[in-house]
């Protein structure tokens, strides 16, 4: 779209002095976040965001900036955000979740007003308790500035706790962030059939679902306290709480129309599914899957397919554990921990797959 101008005509002196030029108010830098370190040093996945509150102790609203993965020439980067002033002291909170979930978010200092080198409080609303892994959300929990852009640093060169970042001159403010993961990870492994029944049949997984039951849970609110200078475990507290009534939709872990047998699997097919630690006795794994007749050789009896099946097995008894105190169930995970559960075919009349456990479940004749 062309611009338009309008002229204006004054009348002035030519002996009149030429006005001093306006004096530009200093805006401040834009903020380049260079690294983003998770404990286990998962990669994280192109368009996930970063939305960051500016905040300082002087009691201003704080700034929100997006930072989002992006990539030019395959070379990934985090776009900038924010402005920066130089020489003032600033506390960067805020989280980085995937491109495909789209919470709110807003930040309370510890002490109103300002107080935000004590810590904060992030309000995240309408979360999904279900993420891919590299799609999870996570919190910020340590931040690093330099002048440098071309060092990543790792887990250990970051402080846990430390939020406070000093402004600096232009085209220097770079910053290194520590992250820690909200949600536990489970993933699932297949293992062999009995020799004797896998003479008889061929088994093809086409489809794995993990999900929640929605008539127990829906999306999440959450309220997640970090302390500041806290070098153990800034993240104080996080509380959670249904949001809404939201059907869940759920995670596709592995599809395959054609079906694969558990030996072609390949590590990473079946991907890891992260979830909020609170919903953990809500969630069942749903496997859908063909079975195939070997045939007969020997008569010219080509394999043949004989049914397709789908089994639902409820996880609640392995991701929960009563206390005994209490008498209730609690997650047997906590947030950035990972199980691996290991699936296989129990030959029933109905072919369902047995219950997940953590060694393979042998197969017994009906």
């Amino acid at each position: 779209m062309l611009g338009c101008c309008a002229l204006f005509v004054v009348s002035c002196s030519s002996d009149d002095p030429e006005p001093e030029p306006e004096q530009k108010q200093e805006q401040g830098d834009l903020l380049q976040v260079v690294s983003c370190t998770r404990s286990d040093d998962a990669l994280i996945e192109s368009g996930s965001k970063i939305k960051m509150f500016i905040t300082t102790d002087d009691g201003d609203a704080p700034e929100e900036a997006i930072f989002e993965r992006t990539a030019r020439n395959s070379d990934p980067f985090w776009t900038t955000g924010g402005k920066i002033k130089e020489n003032v002291d600033y506390y960067l909170y805020g989280m980085l979740f995937g491109d495909k979930i789209t919470p709110s978010i807003n930040i309370t200092p510890s002490i109103s007003p300002g107080g935000y080198s004590s810590g904060a409080t992030l309000t995240v609303n309408d979360l999904s308790p279900l993420a891919l892994e590299g799609q999870d959300p996570c919190v910020i929990v340590g931040v690093k500035g330099t002048t440098d852009n071309n060092v990543t640093l790792g887990e250990n060169d970051v402080e846990r706790g430390k939020f406070g970042y000093k402004g600096r001159a232009k085209e220097h403010n770079y910053v290194h962030l520590l992250l820690d993961r909200l949600y536990s990870a489970v993933s699932f492994d297949f293992g062999p059939l009995d020799s004797e029944y896998a003479s008889l049949r061929t088994i093809k997984l086409t489809k794995l679902e993990l999900k929640v039951n929605s008539s127990a849970w829906s999306n999440l609110n959450l309220s997640i306290q970090l302390k500041a200078n806290d070098e153990g475990n800034p993240v104080e507290t996080i509380t959670a709480s249904q949001s809404g009534t939201t059907d869940l939709e759920p995670i596709i872990l592995f599809e395959c129309a054609a079906g694969k047998e558990f030996s072609e699997i390949q590590d990473g097919e079946i991907k890891v599914c992260c979830f909020e630690p609170s919903v953990a006795r809500y969630l069942s794994i749903v496997s859908q899957y063909d079975v195939y007749d070997k045939g007969d050789p020997s008569r010219n009896i080509e394999p043949y397919k004989l049914s397709s099946r789908t089994a639902e097995n409820a996880l609640g008894g392995i991701l929960t554990y009563t206390d005994p105190q209490t008498n209730t169930q609690l997650p047997t995970l906590t947030r950035g921990e990972k199980l691996t559960l290991t699936l296989t075919v129990n030959p029933t009349y109905l072919y369902q797959l047995s219950d997940p456990d953590a060694t393979i479940v042998t197969i017994k004749k009906p």
